[in-house]
């Protein structure tokens, strides 16, 4: 998890962008519920040098979770 950023503030947890389909939405979610409640470990994407707002609010925006 980044401790800095230019434009985000708030680095407790990430955000899924509230812009994409529910089915995005869904599948990212299970994709994450499904890894804690296996204890497992995820990897998250995020685009820290995106030329677009790379935040959803103060935090950063989720890419990918793998």
């Amino acid at each position: 998890m980044p401790t800095s950023h230019q434009k985000c503030t708030n680095f407790d947890l990430m955000a899924i962008d509230p812009a994409i389909s529910s089915e995005s939405r869904q599948l990212v979610m299970s994709r994450l519920l499904t890894a804690y409640s296996m204890k497992e470990v995820v990897n998250i994407g995020y685009d820290k040098d995106s030329n677009s707002d790379p935040c959803v609010g103060e935090r950063l925006r989720v890419h990918r979770v793998g």
